[in-house]
């Protein structure tokens, strides 16, 4: 009996690892926010103008920690789940990441957690996702009562990184 409850522990905290991680496929109430670059007029706007009003890599890094600030549990950008190794990289008109994969506008980035806490932090006085409205950009947040997010596909490599004896 006790080996079987042993058992069932170990299977419960696996899966949370999972969750945590990133490799198991989750699911939850949170927020949809679409972003998309603003309008960008050639012959009437300045170079900074139309940069501003370009979403870039460093946008998204903010964007992220934001969420993670404001309490999301999980993170997907369109249908890439967002671990603790992502990054984001400028690649021409679209996102890169660590993995060579690439991702295109509108960006669709989903946050599980509380939608009602989700969507007050981020449209606050002061949030970046305002900044990104400010700059003309196009932003859109929808509550949901249940996003599937999926499990990562790749998860790193720990070359360097051991295992403590201390």
């Amino acid at each position: 009996k006790d080996q079987d409850k042993i058992v069932e522990k170990m299977v419960s905290q696996l899966n949370d690892y999972g969750k945590l991680t990133g490799t198991t496929e989750v699911s939850g109430p949170g927020v949809v926010i679409t972003i998309n670059d603003g309008d960008v007029e050639n012959k009437n706007n300045t170079d900074y103008e139309k940069m501003k009003k370009i979403f870039h890599d460093n946008d998204m890094a903010l964007v992220i920690n934001e969420l993670r600030k404001s309490g999301a549990e999980a993170i997907s950008i369109n249908n890439r789940r967002v671990i603790p190794s992502t990054a984001v990289f400028c690649n021409w008109a679209f996102l890169g990441f660590e993995d060579g994969t690439t991702e295109y506008a509108p960006f669709k980035v989903y946050a599980i957690g509380d939608p009602d806490t989700l969507e007050a932090s981020l449209l606050g006085e002061g949030s970046y996702i305002k900044e990104l409205m400010y700059r003309e950009l196009q932003v859109s947040i929808e509550k949901k009562e249940k996003i599937v997010m999926p499990a990562a596909k790749t998860i790193g490599t720990t070359d360097y990184m051991k295992e403590s004896t201390n």
